[in-house]
């Protein structure tokens, strides 16, 4: 579940890539390998206007850990432009290592959209394996839009980015630090008079949401591993959202007799209210978010 709630997400990221293309000027794409890293939030159609927005590329290649997601995407945009790939930016191994299985001579073994999906050109690796070795030095543009807010160790991340990018190539990267959404939700979940119905599940939330590291330590770390660093910088957002949307979420955490849920509602937004008090035919949370431009030096 996504951990912000965004009614015009797609607007939001083709904002970010018209952003990074202006920035670093982006123009003749014609010779450049673009690598994206995306998440299993499919309204976020950071593909789809790649694509749009760079129909000259040369390839993109867009990775995910997950080999279902992988072969989801690929089932539901059918873009022949996109080399699909497992990979997991935070893991690196060579070839090597790597044991792989091909579904091939299999019977159907998928239902997607109505019809049935042979396996036989599709290679699946086991999930904390890594195609990355592949495209060592390769990369001419790296972007990464709200997808890396589950890492663990951005060191090894940032460190992959590196090693991916050729000479001279840049990345961009855009992702929440701490969720208003996830804060809001904790304290529905915190109150007493709802917390025992609270139904136990975890929500989505980015690995920092409860530490607090300051824009300069990502910019030394960043400068060690050997980049040149254009913009690093955390801000907050306003996250707009549709009210009955949201609080419907937030009921997915809970479990309570049908009389109690009209009063959770209420409850619900204002609580809402009270911490994030903008104007209440816009409802919405403050999120915090880090953005990173940065290039490899070309020698």
């Amino acid at each position: 579940m996504a951990i912000w709630y965004n009614s015009d997400i797609s607007n939001e990221t083709r904002y970010f890539l018209e952003f990074i293309a202006e920035k670093f000027q982006w123009s003749d794409v014609s010779s450049d390998i673009i690598m994206n890293v995306f998440c299993d939030n499919l309204k976020i159609e950071f593909c789809d206007l790649l694509i749009k927005l760079f129909r000259k590329v040369k390839k993109i290649i867009t990775i995910n850990k997950k080999s279902i997601t992988i072969n989801y995407i690929k089932l539901a945009l059918g873009l022949p432009q996109i080399h699909y790939s497992q990979g997991d930016i935070e893991n690196w191994l060579s070839e090597s290592q790597m044991n792989y299985r091909r579904l091939k001579d299999v019977a159907p073994v998928s239902l997607y959209f109505g019809k049935f999906v042979y396996n036989d050109l599709i290679t699946i690796h086991q999930s904390h394996w890594s195609t990355l070795k592949e495209w060592e030095g390769k990369i001419s543009k790296f972007v990464s839009n709200q997808c890396l807010h589950q890492v663990k160790d951005y060191k090894t991340c940032f460190r992959n980015v590196f090693k991916l990018l050729k000479p001279g190539g840049e990345a961009a990267i855009f992702f929440c630090l701490k969720s208003g959404y996830v804060d809001w939700l904790y304290k529905l979940i915190g109150n007493p008079e709802w917390q025992k119905y609270f139904n136990g599940k975890s929500p989505e939330m980015p690995s920092t949401q409860f530490k607090y590291i300051p824009v300069s330590d990502y910019e030394t770390m960043l400068q060690k591993i050997g980049f040149s660093v254009i913009e690093c910088k955390i801000e907050e957002r306003f996250i707009p959202f549709k009210k009955d949307d949201i609080i419907s979420l937030a009921l997915t955490y809970f479990q309570m007799p049908e009389a109690s849920i009209e009063i959770f509602k209420r409850d619900a937004y204002n609580i809402l209210m009270k911490y994030f008090p903008q104007n209440p035919l816009k409802p919405g949370t403050i999120s915090i978010f880090l953005t990173v431009l940065l290039r490899k030096p070309e020698h």
